[in-house]
């Protein structure tokens, strides 16, 4: 459809839960916490998956539905009725 940049920052988005995620892992196991709560750091991996997930979940939905109901277009404006 010709969006690069808004194709980039989409996958960007969708990359960055799971690089997310993976920091907690790290953080849990590399910290070894004795404590009942998990470091701050961990909380702020929890915090930015959830946001990103988020943000890209809401997204896609919204692309989805624009898509649906036949008003979609690419990048020179043209409405994309067959897919």
């Amino acid at each position: 459809m010709g969006k690069i940049k808004t194709a980039v920052v989409m996958l960007l988005l969708g990359v960055a839960p799971i690089l997310c995620g993976a920091g907690m892992v790290l953080v849990a196991i590399i910290s070894d916490w004795e404590a009942e709560t998990p470091p701050p750091l961990y909380w702020v991996c929890f915090s930015l998956a959830y946001v990103f997930g988020f943000a890209v979940g809401i997204w896609a939905l919204i692309d989805f539905i624009i898509a649906v109901t036949g008003n979609f277009r690419d990048s020179q404006g043209k409405p994309i009725k067959k897919w």
